[in-house]
Order: C-alpha cells, then structure tokens, then sequence
C-alpha cells in the first residue's frame, strides 16, 4: 500500500500557486517534467548542442530535420532550456530575415549568443575580487541602456528600462572560462517586484548537468538579500525582488557549495 503524503494541503497549494506565478519556475519545471518522462538519455553537452544549432534551424527550413543525425540535437532541446532559449533566438532571426512582409518591425531584434562573437563593447560595470570572485554592480545609467531579452526584443519590446519592462545583461567571452547572463523579469500584475535569474555557464565544466553549486549573491549595495546556488543548469532564481533596488543591485558569483 502507497504511504500518503503528510505534507500539508495548504502547502502544496502555496507551491503550486508560486510555480504558476513565475514564468521562469514554470519553464524550468517544464524542462524537469521532460527530463523525468523522456527514457532516451541526453549524449550532448550544451557547446556541442549550440554548435550544432545552426545548420539544425537550416536542416529545418528545409524539412530534413526528422533524420537520425538530428535526434541528439532534438532531444537536448527538449531537456535544456538554455539551449531552448538559443533555439528560440535563431529561429526568430531566420523568420525575420525571411519575412516578405515589406514593413520595418516597431524594434529591430538584438540577440545575444555565445558561440557567436560579439562586437558591440560593453561598458565595464564588473569586476574581479581578490578571492577571483566576479562582481556585478547595477545603476540606473545601466539600467536605462540594458536591452529586453532577446526574444522579447524580436517581437518587437521597446528595449528602454521602464515599469513593467524586463532588462538583461550579458557577459560573454569577457572572463576566461565564465560567462553570466542576469534577466529581471516584471512579476505579472506586481510591478513593483520582479525575478532576478543568474545563469552561470562555465564551459569547461561542458555544460548540463555540471553547472551545479556555483554560489550566487544578491546584495543591495552592501547589504546582502539572499545567496542561491547554481541548479544544474547553470541557473540561480532569485524571486520577489523589489523593483526599486533593482539600480543598487550588486551581484556576486564564485563561491561553491
């Protein structure tokens, strides 16, 4: 006979009802689910997922994708949401290359990708303790020059800081074998909090799972809000944070559980 649960009803409600209320719990949830009911196991490491990412949206395009070479490249996809998200980009880049509507969109799209180099220089708001942590302070210059995060920017999201507006910042290819991307994200219908997602991808650890317990401070100036470790995707979460220290945001990576 199956034991019944003795964790109380009221708290699997709560739960429930936190997952439902972020957007970035719900994909990562989602992701797990998959993990947890796909039987096939995942041969890709993200680098090699992302390398491969072009010439799939391509193969795509043209209706070759079902073919047996593709299926570890398909099935990474459906487990990892950092390589989702890469997906998602180029796929939206290739649509509005390819679009024959002859209107220019309201915002033209920016997309950050790692295995692509970029060239826009950044202005440095980071830096490298003596302990080699990185430090990341925020301001409100910063926040005001900060895009939308990639896909928003794609359909079109004006990518000025404003209320209800989500920012990111990336750091790529700037730091030997680290790179960090930080998204806040509006709380639907609360904009005065928002979510703070860190997500730490260290290459030579190759990618998911191997991400995991990379320790993630969130301060408000000096004073500290609330520390998380990295889940195996490289991601720490940090929910319910007041929109307004948003511009006295410092953030601290390096310690490991």
């Amino acid at each position: 006979m199956q034991t019944p649960s003795t964790t109380p009803r009221s708290e699997v409600d709560e739960a429930i009802a936190h997952i439902c209320a972020s957007p970035a719990t719900m994909r990562r949830v989602g992701h797990l689910v998959r993990a947890l009911l796909i039987p096939e196991e995942d041969q890709l490491t993200c680098e090699e997922c992302q390398d491969e990412l072009p010439e799939y949206v391509q193969v795509q395009e043209e209706g070759r994708a079902t073919a047996p070479r593709w299926r570890p490249v398909a099935l990474h996809l459906d487990l990892c949401p950092h390589c989702t998200e890469m997906y998602g980009e180029l796929r939206d880049l290739v649509t509005f290359a390819e679009s024959e509507q002859g209107e220019n969109p309201p915002a033209y799209p920016t997309f950050s990708m790692p295995f692509l180099q970029s060239t826009t220089p950044q202005k440095r708001t980071w830096r490298l303790d003596d302990l080699g942590r990185l430090i990341i302070a925020f301001s409100a210059d910063l926040l005001r020059t900060l895009p939308p995060p990639a896909q928003q920017a794609a359909a079109g999201a004006k990518s000025a800081a404003g209320a209800g507006t989500a920012r990111e910042f990336a750091l790529t290819n700037e730091i030997d074998d680290l790179n960090v991307k930080i998204t806040m994200e509006p709380v639907k219908n609360d904009p005065a909090h928002c979510t703070v997602t860190v997500s730490v991808d260290i290459p030579s650890r190759g990618g998911w799972p191997n991400l995991a317990d990379t320790g993630v401070i969130l301060k408000r100036d000096e004073s500290e809000i609330a520390t998380e470790y990295t889940d195996a995707f490289g991601t720490a979460v940090f929910e319910e944070v007041a929109t307004a220290d948003l511009e006295h945001l410092v953030i601290e990576i390096g310690e490991e559980a």
